[in-house]
């Protein structure tokens, strides 16, 4: 019997997040201790600690790597890693609710915003509050968003270079989303440079941005973590939100907002699309497959 859940995610600043939320709904359904594990690594080169006033449990790497070794590890910690965020039986998800992205399961809740139900939000949302930013972070945001009105909308951009998932992106979707916009300013948070200044060149006078410590996409310091999570909560702030797809900073931006913002996705481009396409029927293959062979 499990008597700790650890969250284990090692990846970026807000997948670990959803981890540590996923994890403390697991710990209180089962009425089991939570523990953290949050690895500075390229990632996320930032302590927990750093982000946040809570005190929770932690174990280190060398802690962790000792506690496996045991012959009851298994059975004494359940070890959760997922980026997703959980759902739970009695969240009454269907198996093909998901339409974003689709899984083998079907009832993730991932990147569906407004479609996901109210007491799923609300349950998820609690555990959310229970974050609380480093006061450092709340005065940063508090004295930004002062230049925020009840017409700023804010814009996550995601453009992945670099990665496999550029193929999603092109400039051009972002600059549709954005001219049906005919009144206030932008605030706008991307991981690149060069597109920010693409868009504050084509919107003069309207986009705002954060004045960064350190240049962006810096995952590599405490600092660039922190930034990050400034332009998080900043985005956080207002009624309009624009997402990437598939985006996890972007959706944490709606679920740090208590999932009161109206969103609208920048739309993806074709090859995008087509490769998503591809990766739902290789996972529709492996459905299949699977319950052939465990007939």
């Amino acid at each position: 019997m499990h008597k700790y859940v650890i969250a284990g995610s090692v990846g970026g600043l807000c997948n670990r997040i959803r981890c540590l939320i996923s994890s403390m709904r697991i710990a209180e359904k089962l009425s089991k201790s939570l523990i953290l594990f949050w690895p500075t690594n390229s990632s996320c080169a930032c302590r927990f600690s750093d982000l946040f006033e809570n005190q929770i449990t932690q174990i280190t790497q060398e802690e962790l790597q000792l506690l496996m070794q045991k012959n009851d590890f298994n059975q004494t910690y359940q070890f959760h890693n997922d980026w997703r965020l959980l759902t739970l039986p009695e969240d009454g998800v269907a198996r093909n609710f998901s339409q974003a992205l689709y899984s083998e399961e079907g009832n993730n809740i991932d990147f569906e915003y407004h479609r996901i139900p109210l007491s799923v939000r609300e349950n998820i949302l609690k555990y959310l509050n229970w974050l609380i930013p480093k006061k450092y972070i709340t005065e940063k945001v508090t004295q930004f968003c002062s230049k925020f009105d009840d017409n700023t909308i804010s814009i996550s951009i995601r453009s992945w270079q670099d990665e496999n998932r550029s193929k999603l992106f092109d400039i051009r979707n972002v600059y549709k989303v954005m001219d049906q916009e005919r009144i206030g300013t932008f605030f706008v948070v991307s991981d690149s440079a060069k597109i920010l200044e693409q868009v504050k060149y084509r919107y003069p006078q309207r986009v705002l941005s954060y004045p960064r410590i350190v240049s962006l996409g810096d995952r590599g310091t405490t600092e660039g973590i922190q930034d990050a999570f400034v332009e998080l909560l900043l985005l956080a702030k207002n009624k309009k939100l624009k997402v990437s797809h598939l985006s996890t900073y972007s959706e944490m931006a709606w679920w740090f907002g208590a999932c009161r913002a109206k969103v609208e996705t920048i739309p993806v481009t074709f090859k995008g699309r087509l490769s998503l396409a591809i990766e739902e029927i290789k996972v529709r293959i492996r459905k299949f497959f699977s319950k052939i062979l465990h007939k």
